[in-house]
């Protein structure tokens, strides 16, 4: 076999066994739209610091609006403080104002469903 169609052969292979995984996250809605879908997904801060999804609780749902707790765990990097922090993931960079828990980090997220007239 030419090793030009070696490579050819062995990148096809490699999209292939990818897209499940590509499809998956294509799949799921964002991360303040669907947070259930997100559980176990590890987000990096600019400064280093690691944090994993690990629950999301729902507070408060009705009608028109939905509140969830999301709870993550800090696998690397110093304390968190109090404020606003940009996560990003292979699939997705999203910016959540993160709180102190008993647990780790927490985000309140507030969303509506859809405008109310």
């Amino acid at each position: 076999m030419k090793r030009r169609d070696f490579l050819l052969s062995s990148a096809a292979v490699a999209i292939v066994a990818g897209a499940p995984f590509g499809a998956s996250a294509l799949q799921r809605g964002s991360l303040l739209d669907d947070p259930h879908a997100w559980i176990g997904t590890e987000f990096a801060l600019p400064d280093g610091t690691r944090l994993v999804l690990s629950s999301v609780s729902e507070r408060r749902f009705d009608a028109h609006t939905v509140q969830s707790n999301l709870q993550f765990t800090s696998h690397a990097g110093t304390p968190l403080r109090e404020g606003s922090y940009e996560l990003c993931s292979e699939a997705l960079n999203e910016t959540l104002f993160l709180q102190a828990g008993r647990a780790g980090p927490v985000a309140c997220v507030n969303r509506l469903h859809h405008a109310l007239a």
